[in-house]
């Protein structure tokens, strides 16, 4: 089971990243750079939140409250956080966190989608001759 849910969580990480860049793909160079730069750098402070909560655990030490993965994820730095849980196996059993942290990775994937829409709704309207 653990290596289909891995697989999964791949996927939707990799739709994610595709959907990012399609958006930027839709903005003029200096947004592109600010969005990307944006993503990038949100997803390598949530992994190192995420490594730094996970060695507290183990040490007994003071942890990195929920509530701040849950705006990361929101943000969408959820894809950095996903992975990372999985390879250090943090946080992958402990609900409600595992379902509160999906609903707000699905929240940024439709924000995200929203945003392609509004920035090149011709990626969605199909055209008949």
């Amino acid at each position: 089971m653990r290596k289909s849910v891995l697989k999964l969580g791949v996927i939707i990480c990799i739709a994610f990243v595709v959907s990012v860049t399609l958006v930027a793909m839709t903005l003029p160079q200096i947004h592109q750079t600010l969005f990307v730069s944006y993503f990038t750098t949100l997803n390598l402070i949530t992994v190192l939140f995420t490594w730094q909560d996970k060695s507290a655990a183990i040490k007994g030490m003071p942890r990195i409250s929920e509530l701040r993965f849950y705006v990361l994820a929101c943000c969408g730095g959820w894809p950095g956080s996903y992975l990372i849980q999985q390879i250090r196996r943090h946080k992958t059993q402990k609900q409600p966190f595992r379902t509160i942290f999906w609903i707000c990775s699905w929240l940024n994937i439709i924000v995200c989608l929203v945003l392609l829409t509004l920035y090149n709704p011709a990626l969605f309207i199909t055209h008949t001759n």
